[in-house]
């Protein structure tokens, strides 16, 4: 699953999933590229003029994590 800022240039790309947690594992790609663990609840916090911010990328075909790396 892929996440991104549309007014920015951050994206968190999920490899896992804890479905109880809603906990990600992934590669998050912003000011540095790193491994990490991200919450669903943390990008549905973020919010511009009250709006949601973040958005799942429904386009996205899965891939590596080291593609996404690159990109």
């Amino acid at each position: 699953m892929k996440f991104f800022d549309p007014y920015g240039s951050w994206s968190w790309y999920a490899s896992e999933l804890d479905p109880e947690e809603k906990l990600f594992f992934g590669l998050v790609a912003g000011h540095e590229k790193e491994l990490g663990y991200f919450s669903l609840a943390e990008l549905e916090s973020v919010k511009f003029a009250g709006r949601q911010r973040i958005e799942r990328d429904l386009h996205w075909k899965p891939r590596p994590l080291a593609e996404c790396a690159g990109s």
